[in-house]
């Protein structure tokens, strides 16, 4: 088997209704040679029924561990020179792999870059053009997530597991990581199409909050913050009751 040059991560919890859509779209999607990574969180809907005949990486946990457990699973299986996630009710857009790594060529010295993301049925949401740590703190909530990016694997490695205290905003403190190494180019075209359904909404509320609290304490207690005004992550929707 030839040796994948990106390995796409696509972790879920009872989200059979959108997964084959999802890998589909990772499968299909132009670029060089990819593995797809699925991995089980312990889902009770058979999700993994839905993906027969696909060329997929099935990972199987035998009980829900959480979706930074998931993506870790993940990426300890993954192959390639490069990282990049989807969420399984997403889909990736046909050339959103060819347009990330065209910026890689463009800017060889970065570990991580990335792409615009379009509700399906919608407009392109704004990113600008370079992210760093204080317009990311500052910004109010921009459109993007752990599936806007790719990485080096090897950079990926070096910034460690993700944080499973944080069961609604794990993106957020994982992207800081990241932003306190080198700023982020991002590709002025789609590279994700988000997926907006009733399945998202129904966060509860003092999860949401712990989490939040949880999110907020990890940033006063490892990072030095430019002169901000206060982070309120309260409506962060980065996790869902399946993913």
């Amino acid at each position: 088997m030839p040796q994948p040059i990106i390995s796409i991560i696509i972790p879920f919890f009872n989200r059979r209704r959108f997964l084959r859509s999802a890998v589909v779209s990772a499968l299909q999607a132009r670029g060089p040679h990819r593995e797809v990574i699925v991995v089980d969180d312990g889902s009770t809907d058979d999700g993994m029924g839905v993906l027969e005949g696909l060329p997929v990486v099935p990972i199987r946990h035998s009980r829900r561990l959480g979706m930074s457990e998931a993506r870790d699973s993940g990426r300890e299986r993954a192959r390639g020179e490069f990282v990049t996630f989807l969420d399984s009710d997403d889909q990736l857009s046909h050339d959103g792999l060819v347009h990330r790594l065209d910026l890689f060529r463009a800017v060889p010295q970065r570990n991580v870059v990335g792409g615009l993301v379009q509700v399906l049925g919608g407009d392109p949401l704004y990113v600008p053009p370079l992210l760093d740590k204080k317009t990311y703190l500052t910004s109010g909530g921009l459109p993007i997530a752990l599936w806007s990016f790719i990485f080096r694997r090897d950079f990926l490695e070096s910034l460690g597991k993700f944080d499973a205290t944080l069961k609604v905003i794990p993106d957020s403190e994982f992207i800081l990581r990241v932003l306190e190494r080198e700023s982020i180019p991002f590709s002025k075209q789609v590279c994700v199409n988000y997926r907006v359904h009733g399945g998202q909404a129904s966060i509860d509320p003092q999860t949401r909050q712990m989490s939040s609290r949880a999110l907020a304490e990890s940033i006063l207690l490892n990072w030095s913050l430019p002169d901000l005004q206060p982070l309120d992550c309260g409506d962060s929707d980065l996790s869902r009751p399946g993913y």
